[in-house]
């Protein structure tokens, strides 16, 4: 416990000159801090963090649905599959099947980790993920339950919480 409350703290962003809390990070594409980054999206050209989370899983969501969809129908009517207009169209569906089940899958999996994409990725960059010796230890994790909980806003994560003011209400140059 001391070992966690040594590691994970507020640093200083360079670039916007302010104290950001922990998790944030700056985001190039946007130019400004994101609290609790996970990635800048390409398909929604805007950074994915604490505050709408919920809605590119949602996005994740009703992608996959669709993509489930289109290859059932795409299954009971494989008799009218003709011509290679239509292979090239069924071509596309599996390929962007497959994609969206694996950014599902990402998603998801970090949720129920309770880490970012960009703490699963880059967590050697990063002190508090580090045990002492050099082994990966995840502070966040409250159980797959707790974590899930957290990702759809159905409690407050602790990391974010100082004293009596709340990081969360606090919107000064911390976006998303």
């Amino acid at each position: 416990e001391q070992w966690y409350q040594r590691r994970v703290r507020a640093e200083l962003c360079h670039t916007c000159e302010t104290v950001r809390p922990p998790r944030s990070k700056h985001c190039r594409v946007c130019k400004r801090c994101v609290l609790m980054f996970d990635h800048h999206c390409p398909y929604i050209y805007t950074c994915v963090g604490y505050r709408n989370r919920i809605y590119f899983a949602l996005f994740i969501a009703t992608g996959f649905v669709t993509c489930v969809t289109g290859c059932w129908m795409a299954w009971t009517r494989w008799d009218m599959v003709t011509g290679p207009l239509m292979w090239a169209g069924f071509a596309d569906l599996l390929f962007t099947s497959f994609a969206v089940c694996l950014l599902s899958a990402q998603t998801y999996t970090a949720a129920s980790r309770n880490l970012t994409v960009n703490e699963s990725v880059n967590w050697k960059k990063y002190d508090h993920f580090k045990a002492p010796n050099d082994t990966f230890v995840n502070p966040f994790n409250r159980g797959w339950f707790r974590n899930i909980a957290e990702f759809f806003h159905l409690t407050r994560p602790t990391e974010l919480l100082y004293g009596k003011r709340s990081v969360l209400n606090v919107r000064r140059n911390v976006d998303v």
